[in-house]
C-alpha cells in the first residue's frame, strides 16, 4: 500500500500519554502493518531487526505500544485500524 490516512488530531489524541519514542514505534508499527497489508508477525527479534531497533529502549517501546495498540491474535498482531 503506498498511502493511508494519518489524521493527525486523531493520532496526537490516542498517544497523548506516550514517550516520543512509543510514538515513533506506533507510527513504525502502523506504517509496517500497511506496507506489508496484513498482521504483524509476533517473532519479537524479527520484528526489532526490520524496525531497527538496536536498543533496549527502542525494543520496550515496541514492546509497549504493541500491548497498548495492538491485539494479539495467534501469532500475529492486529490492528483494527489497519485491517483491511
Amino acid at each position: 500500500m503506498n498511502y493511508y490516512p494519518h489524521h493527525i488530531g486523531d493520532f496526537n489524541s490516542a498517544t497523548r500519554n506516550c514517550s516520543w519514542i512509543q510514538k515513533w514505534a506506533y507510527r513504525e508499527l502502523l506504517e509496517l502493518y500497511y506496507d506489508q497489508e496484513k498482521p504483524i508477525g509476533s517473532d519479537a527479534e524479527k520484528l526489532y531487526f526490520t524496525l531497527g531497533a538496536t536498543s533496549a529502549e527502542k525494543k520496550d517501546a515496541i514492546n509497549v505500544v504493541l500491548k497498548h495498540f495492538f491485539e494479539r491474535v495467534g501469532n500475529c498482531y492486529v490492528n483494527s485500524r489497519c485491517d483491511f
